[in-house]
This record gives structure tokens, C-alpha cells and sequence, in this order.
């Protein structure tokens, strides 16, 4: 998309430009932030444990998110995605015996 480009042209000048870095950074704390207040909101219904690091997991999904715009893969198909959210929430370790 169109603001796809020009997010990867602010992230490439942020890296040299103390200006773009700052509004990367503000910009990116208020995502967090957001983000953060899901997760929190979750905790507080118990639909997650309440000893969730609501940042990690933040910057988990916020991780997923950057990695596809930066190398232009805005198009991933719904199973993938769905893989992902699946592996935020219950985990990736075995289940118990």
C-alpha cells in the first residue's frame, strides 16, 4: 500500500535523521501502548493469565507486523495469520503429559 511506503521510507530515516527517529519512536510507543491496553483489558475478563507481560507480548505482535511491511509481504493469507495468533496465544511448548 501507499502508507506501506512511506512507513519503510520514515523507518530508513529514522536511521540517520534524529527528526524521523523521534517520530518512529513516538509513533511506536503509542502502538505499544495500545497494544498493551488489549492485552491488559484480556487479563482483567481472565481471558489470559494475569502474570502476562503485556509489553512482550506488544512488542511480539508489533514484531510480526514491522517484518511484513518492511519486506512488502502486506498480503499474507488469513491461515498464516491465524498460525501466528495461535502461537501468541497458547504458546509453542508441548503439552503436558
Amino acid at each position: 500500500t501507499s502508507s506501506g511506503s512511506v512507513f519503510r521510507s520514515l523507518i530508513a530515516e529514522a536511521q540517520s535523521d534524529e527528526t524521523a527517529a523521534a517520530a518512529l519512536a513516538d509513533y511506536s510507543l503509542g502502538r505499544r501502548s495500545h497494544t498493551g491496553q488489549i492485552i491488559e483489558r484480556a487479563k482483567a475478563r481472565g481471558e489470559i493469565p494475569a502474570d502476562i507481560d503485556s509489553a512482550v507480548v506488544a512488542d511480539l505482535i508489533a514484531s510480526f507486523a514491522w517484518r511484513h511491511l518492511l519486506t512488502n509481504r502486506l498480503d499474507e493469507d488469513e491461515a498464516t495469520i491465524g498460525k501466528a495468533v495461535n502461537y501468541v496465544m497458547r504458546g509453542i511448548a508441548a503439552p503436558a503429559p
